[in-house]
C-alpha cells in the first residue's frame, strides 16, 4: 500500500475497541521473520504469503476463523444475513 503499511493498519484496528476483536490475516509478499513476528505480536491471527497462497487454503483458514468466532459468540451471525426484496 502506498501510504500506510499493513502493520500500521493492524495496529490501528487492534487499538480501537470497536474493531479489536476482528480476526486479521496478513496477506503479503514479505517473508521476513521479523515482519511475521511483528504482525503476530500486534495481534494478527495468521500470516499468509501471496506466493504460497491458494484460494482453497485461504477459504479453509477464513472458514476456521469465522466458525471459531461464531462458536465463541464473538461474531454476530446477522452480519452475514442476506435480505432479498
Amino acid at each position: 500500500m502506498p501510504n500506510i503499511s499493513g502493520l500500521d493498519i493492524l495496529r490501528e484496528l487492534k487499538a480501537d475497541p470497536t474493531t479489536s476483536a476482528i480476526p486479521v490475516l496478513l496477506l503479503t509478499n514479505v517473508a521476513e521473520d521479523a515482519s511475521i513476528a511483528k504482525g503476530l505480536e500486534l495481534g494478527a491471527y495468521g500470516y499468509l504469503l501471496k506466493s504460497e497462497t491458494l484460494i482453497t487454503k485461504s477459504f479453509l483458514i477464513t472458514s476456521r476463523i469465522m466458525n471459531s468466532h461464531i462458536e465463541q459468540g464473538k461474531l454476530d451471525t446477522n452480519l452475514f444475513s442476506v435480505t432479498r426484496p
